[in-house]
Formats: structure tokens, sequence, C-alpha cells
């Protein structure tokens, strides 16, 4: 059985648990959260603590899920919460895995990681970077524990990591500004909201898992624009007003600004 300790257990550490937890007999979990040891631990067998001190056991993987601003507090702890060969998975925004790997001994690992909030409903989808010594073992680990939230890809270079925020981990934002003003626009053209709402949210979660259905079998976003595009179609003159006002260029400098913003956060 793996033992995993989440340090933080927000809404992110929550649903990774509840989703490994599925798997009855193969892990246990443990957390730290001064919050939820008050109020009481939100699943069964989980057992919360209060501070990462009292913790006494040694686990395989340590989920580091508190706060950035609070993280070097719980840094000088991370060796003894780990057992020899094992790792920490980061999933703080911005946090390179220089900074965490500086408290900890050779032999143990630091993989970071940028999921997004989708994964609040098993819908995310998540980038791991670790170094080149990672073992299989802790290698699989990590990515059966973001599996529990979604979809997994693995980078082999922790720079990517910024561009990676800008396109996955700030961009639901993006879709759900674009599900707000089509809603909007739906009420201006004589829908009520609700409806306008409704159209818009359930059209992108359609276009969405069609997308995702589609690129696995070949097919490119591009590609599936032009399918649904008839020539002088009501489409086409909706996409015509797009790259007029240059919707490309626009969703670049968008992408591009939070690109540098992670890299500035970083520093």
């Amino acid at each position: 059985m793996k033992k995993i300790l989440f340090l933080g257990f927000g809404n992110m550490g929550q649903a990774i648990a509840s989703g490994l937890l599925k798997e009855e007999g193969v892990f246990h979990i443990d957390a730290v959260d001064p919050y939820l040891a008050e109020q009481g631990a939100p699943f069964k067998d989980v057992k919360v603590y209060a501070d990462a001190s009292e913790v006494t056991l040694a686990y395989h993987l340590v989920v580091l899920a508190v706060k950035p601003q609070i993280a070097a507090q719980v840094y000088p702890l991370l060796n003894s919460l780990i057992q020899e060969d094992g790792a920490v998975l980061s999933i703080m925004a911005g946090i390179p895995r220089s900074q965490i790997q500086a408290h900890l001994s050779a032999n143990r690992h630091v993989v970071r990681s940028m999921p997004n909030t989708p994964a609040a409903i098993g819908q995310g989808m998540s980038v791991l970077v670790g170094d080149a010594s990672l073992s299989t073992e802790v290698k699989t680990l990590c990515t059966t524990v973001l599996e529990a939230v979604g979809e997994v890809i693995w980078t082999a270079s922790e720079d990517q990591m910024h561009a990676v925020t800008a396109v996955s981990g700030s961009g639901p934002a993006y879709f759900f500004a674009l599900m707000d003003a089509m809603t909007q626009a739906g009420v201006s053209l004589g829908l009520d909201e609700a409806m306008a709402r409704k159209l818009a949210c359930v059209t992108a979660k359609g276009a969405g898992a069609l997308a995702v259905n589609e690129v696995e079998h070949g097919k490119t976003p591009l590609q599936l624009k032009q399918a649904v595009t008839s020539k002088g179609g009501t489409t086409e003159a909706a996409l015509n007003v797009f790259e007029k006002n240059q919707f490309d260029r626009l969703v670049k400098a968008a992408l591009d600004a939070a690109e540098q913003r992670s890299r500035e956060l970083s520093i």
C-alpha cells in the first residue's frame, strides 16, 4: 500500500484524494491542514493533522499543496516526512523544483506539476516534470495520483512550465470568458439570460469533448472548424469577424502575457 501525505488539503487535494480512494486498499492517505483538523476530515479514511510536526509516519509521496507564501514553513520538515527514495509532488504554482530540492537529501526527488481547475470534476489536464534520475516507480506513482483527476503529460523541460501555465493552467478562464461573452451576446439578440448561458456552456462542453475525441484520431482543431463552416453560411459570417479583428493574434498576445507573468512570479 502506497502512503501519501497531502500538505494542504484544499479543493485540489481533496479532489485527488477522492479519486485515489475509489481504489480500496491501494493507498493510505493522510493530510495536514489546520482548518480541517479543527472542522473535521472530509473523508472517513483520511486522518488530518493540524501541523506537520505531529506526523510520525514516513510517506512514499508528499503532495505539496500549500499556498506558495507559506511553503517555506514546511520545507524544513520534508525530509522527515518522506521515505528513502521517496518524492515530493508539488502542485504549487510558480515554484521551481530547485527551491524545494534544496531542502531535501540527494536520494529524495521533487516532481513539479501544473494541474488546472477542471480537476475538481475529474476533467483536469496536468503536466509534470522531474529530474532525469527519477525512478520509474516514483514517476508511475505521480502519474497515478494526477490521473485520479484527469489526464497527464510529462515534459522534460521545466522551463516549459511557464508556457503550460499560459495554455492549460490559466486556460479554463479563457473559455469561461468566451462563454460569458457568448451569453451576453445571446441576451442582446433576444434570448433570456438563463437560456443564453445554457446554450453557451453546453455548446462549449460538447465542442471540447468532440475536439478531444477527434484529435485522438488524428484531426486538428482547425480541421474541425473547417468541417462545420459552410461557404456563405452563418458560421463563416461569425468567423470572418474573428479574422477581421485578428483573433489569433489577440489569443497569442494573451498567452504571451500569461507566460511572461509566470516567469516574473517564479523569480
